[in-house]
This record gives C-alpha cells, sequence and structure tokens, in this order.
C-alpha cells in the first residue's frame, strides 16, 4: 500500500478502531525512534566537539599563548544558518569585534575635517563594547569615492583606480563592489594580525618592514595596504604572469615577483625577509603535501616573531555549501567524512587545464579545493616539526565571510 493510500485508509478507520491504531503504531515504533536519535547523537558527537567543545582546548596546542587571550574569554555571538540540518550539515561562526585599522587610515588621509574622524583607539573600544564602528557605517562612503573616481580621495590616499578586464584575475565578489570588497577583507587581514596583541606591541605595519601579499593576484589588497601605510614597502607574488605584469605598469607602488614553480622555494626571498604575510584563500586550494611544503617556506620567509596570516575550508564551509556555493552537495558527506577521519580533504576542482588556465604542474593533484582541522594543523605544523616552531595567535572559524576559517601563527626562535 502506497503512503497516500495508507493515509487515505486511516482517515477512514472507525474512532476507537482508530485510536487503537495509532497507540500500537507509535509503541511498535519506539525501539526505532530510539535508535535513530542515539545514532545522531553520537554521528553529531565529533562535530560539535570539534566546532564548540575544545575550541579552547585546540589553541592550546603548540605554544598557544596561556593564559588564553582575552578574545577566547569575552563573551561572543554565534551565528547559525537556520537550514542548518544536523548532525552533518552544521556549523558554527564566531562573531568578533572588528577594528578596521586600514578604513581608519584611509578615512585619516582622504578626509578634509580629521576632528570627525575617531581614532584607533575609539574603533578598538567601540568594538569592545559590540557597537557599529564610524567606519562599518561609512564604509559605502569610501568605495562611493573610488567608483567616482573622486580627485581628492585618489591623490590623498594614493589609491589607484583600476579598470580590470576579464583577461585579468579577480576573485569572485558576489555582486560587492569591487573597492568595498577589497576594503572589507584589507580590514579582515589586518584585524587578525592585530588579535592577542597587547597596545604597547601592536602589529601595525611600520616603516623599515616588508610584509607579502602570497598569491596576491593583481594587488588588490596590496594597494589599499600600501595606501594605508606606505612606508612599509608592499610585495606581491603570483603564478599568473599575464595578471602580474599587468599589475607591474599600473601600481609602481607595489613590488611584484611571479612564482614560476608551483613547489617551493620563493627563491626571490631571502630567509628573514618579511614581518608579515597574508594569504586570502590560498591554502584553501591546496592538497595535503603542498599545504605543509608551503607553510614550511612560510616559516622561512618570516623574521622571528613575524606572522603569518591565511584562511582555509574546515567544517564551516560545509554549512556555507548549503547556499549551493563548493563543495558541491555530492562531495560534502566525503568531506566530512575525510575530515574526521584525516584531517584533510582535498577535490581536484580544477582538473589538468588548472585555475584561470595556469597549470599547478601536478596534473590538478596540487591546486584544487583544500579543507583542513584545527586538529590536523596543531598535529601537522604546531606540534609536527621541531624545526619549524610556530605559536598560535588567533583562530577564527567562519571569519571570512562566514565560509572560511582564519589562522594567524607567529614563527618562534
Amino acid at each position: 500500500m502506497s503512503s497516500r493510500q495508507h493515509a487515505f485508509s486511516l482517515g477512514r478507520k472507525g474512532g476507537n478502531q482508530n485510536r487503537e491504531w495509532i497507540a500500537r503504531t507509535i509503541v511498535s515504533s519506539l525501539p526505532t525512534f530510539a535508535f535513530g536519535m542515539a545514532s545522531m547523537y553520537i554521528l553529531s558527537l565529533p562535530f560539535y566537539m570539534s566546532r564548540s567543545g575544545t575550541e579552547t582546548s585546540n589553541l592550546a596546542w603548540g605554544q598557544a599563548t596561556n593564559p588564553p587571550p582575552s578574545w577566547i574569554t569575552q563573551p561572543r555571538k554565534t551565528k547559525k544558518d537556520e537550514q542548518c540540518d544536523p548532525p552533518l550539515l552544521c556549523a558554527w561562526s564566531i562573531d568578533h569585534p572588528r577594528t578596521q585599522a586600514v578604513s581608519l587610515a584611509l578615512w585619516h588621509k582622504g578626509s578634509d575635517d580629521a576632528n570627525k574622524i575617531p581614532t584607533a583607539a575609539d574603533s578598538i573600544a567601540s568594538a569592545a563594547a559590540g557597537k557599529p564602528s564610524f567606519v562599518e557605517t561609512h564604509l559605502e562612503s569610501l568605495n562611493k569615492q573610488y567608483e567616482q573616481q573622486d580627485a581628492n580621495f585618489l591623490r590623498r590616499t594614493g589609491i589607484v583606480h583600476l579598470d580590470i578586464s576579464n583577461a585579468i584575475h579577480v576573485i569572485p565578489m558576489g555582486g560587492e563592489a569591487y573597492f568595498h570588497r577589497s576594503l572589507r577583507d584589507a580590514d579582515l587581514i589586518l584585524d587578525g594580525f592585530l588579535r592577542n596583541t597587547d597596545t604597547a606591541n601592536n602589529f601595525l605595519p611600520a616603516a623599515g618592514q616588508e610584509w607579502l601579499d602570497f598569491g596576491g593576484s593583481h594587488g588588490r589588497i596590496a594597494q589599499i595596504m600600501a595606501a594605508a601605510y606606505p612606508e612599509t614597502m608592499w610585495h606581491v607574488v603570483d603564478p599568473i604572469a599575464s595578471t602580474v605584469d599587468w599589475a607591474k605598469a599600473r601600481l609602481p607602488k607595489l613590488r611584484f615577483s611571479v612564482m614560476t614553480d608551483a613547489r617551493p622555494p620563493l627563491t626571490q626571498y631571502r630567509d628573514g625577509q618579511f614581518t608579515g604575510i597574508y594569504a586570502l584563500s590560498i591554502w584553501s586550494h591546496y592538497c595535503e603535501e603542498a599545504a605543509l611544503v608551503w607553510l614550511k617556506e612560510m616559516h622561512r620567509l618570516l623574521k622571528p616573531g613575524g606572522r603569518l596570516w591565511f584562511s582555509t575550508h574546515s567544517y564551516q564551509a560545509l554549512n556555507y555549501a548549503m547556499l549551493d556555493a563548493a563543495p558541491l552537495h555530492p562531495l560534502r558527506h566525503e568531506m566530512m567524512r575525510e575530515l574526521y577521519q584525516k584531517g584533510h580533504y582535498y577535490f581536484p576542482m580544477f582538473g589538468t587545464q588548472g585555475d584561470f588556465g595556469v597549470s599547478d604542474q601536478h596534473g590538478g593533484s596540487w591546486w584544487g579545493f583544500g579543507a583542513f582541522t584545527t586538529e590536523w594543523l596543531a598535529a601537522n605544523v604546531l606540534n609536527g616539526n621541531p624545526a619549524q616552531r610556530w605559536r598560535l595567535e588567533y583562530y577564527g572559524p567562519g571569519a571570512n565571510e562566514n565560509h572560511q576559517d582564519v589562522y594567524v601563527l607567529s614563527k618562534l626562535g
């Protein structure tokens, strides 16, 4: 009997007979229901432990700060997609206050009335209190000045308005205006560098320092960083030679270089050259071997005490994927299984043709869709090699667009 026929016949039963049938059905279903609920609970345990219960203890691995930094112990808000379907497609992100240090620096340079502009300390205080910052409510104004090519704004900040064709590599913007998104990304990155830092020892870019945008394409973020902190030397390295050549001709204040080999080292840079390195959505593409060898290279390039900021996929990407983003639906359970069992997941999403027409020199097995857990990072990087001593300064699950996790590591020794 079909489910529809069954429902129809049930509706035609007499009153007492109907109630008796329902009672028998409920009693007979209890063992199956109990087994199902127990299975769901057991399956969900690793997930919830990895996303909530062990969040603070993850930071104790390697050389994490003890006692924990204030951002761990402060009250926090959590975000959860209403369509979340536990236990498999469910993930959390933490909403941390933001400082908007880069946006504030551009406001100070581009405004006619500096008295109306809060200081960085004001912005940090507002963020800590959970209040919208000045920059948060006026970000669109900065974008408008860029889009309208406001001569006064461009002159004061040193920003170059770019007319970008389809032949130049740009990450998907999701409908957001180019400069608006780029400025938000710059704020996100520098905000991570400032985490777990005393005010007497802030990590703002300074004169005499060199910083690297690893995988920085045409300098979308680096030119904003250079406008905010012009006394720092800003480098960009990327494997897409045509995009690098295009950017060199338009952004002379940045030092561009082409990554000619998919494997390290980057021979154009010396040991300990950089104070800070950031890589937006780069480790989100590496296979396991590539992720490890390039973290080793970042360690070589940083000064002792220098910091690496990077974002990558993990469990939160599964929740984000419910909105029809990567990973594709048939791969979600495969990704979940691999993250639980191995801690790292890789899928060759670009194939042999490569990303933006650039081969990964490994037939697609090196650069595609990558993801890893905090446990994997702790076992293989923070505690994995005594010759590469790192300290985890910041971990933000879903901090990049409620999608990618953000890490900041500092080089020890």
